[in-house]
């Protein structure tokens, strides 16, 4: 029984760790995903972005026009990866916090079960249905930007 006992502990420790480090390496025990992320905003704006999930922190990217940011991921053996970005656009005016990731049978399906590919607009965000070659609007911009209140200003 001990030794039933200690391999079921082991066992999962074991799947954990060689599942993230293969990841590191482009390698998945579980289903891998890619998200590609694209500026196209016009008149050249820049779109600022910071993306992470609960286990993974991608930091701060700042995309010019048409230019794009990816990530490769392994799903957790549970199937409950999330990933979200925050979006900043136009000196910060406008954007949001979006997930851009999540264990859906329609968001599985749009990815085609392994590619995400969104695009950043002026009027939101659009996800790829990959089957069907189409852009989804899937998101609004939120104004982000308040005008600062001056001391003593009622």
């Amino acid at each position: 029984m001990r030794a039933l006992t200690s391999y079921l502990v082991f066992l999962p420790s074991l799947i954990l760790s060689v599942n993230y480090n293969y990841s590191c390496l482009g390698y998945c025990f579980t289903e891998g995903y890619l998200v590609h992320i694209s500026n196209h905003l016009s008149d050249n704006r820049n779109l600022s972005l910071h993306c992470w999930s609960g286990d993974d922190n991608l930091g701060n990217h700042e995309l010019s026009s048409s230019a794009e940011f990816e990530f490769h991921f392994c799903l957790n053996i549970w199937g409950t990866t999330k990933f979200w970005c925050d979006f900043s656009w136009n000196h910060h005016q406008y954007g949001g916090i979006f997930k851009v990731f999540w264990v859906g049978r329609k968001l599985v399906q749009m990815c085609n079960h392994k590619n995400c590919v969104w695009s950043a607009r002026d009027d939101g965000i659009y996800l790829l249905d990959i089957v069907s070659g189409i852009f989804v609007k899937k998101y609004i911009w939120e104004a982000k930007w308040h005008q600062p209140q001056t001391r003593g200003a009622k």
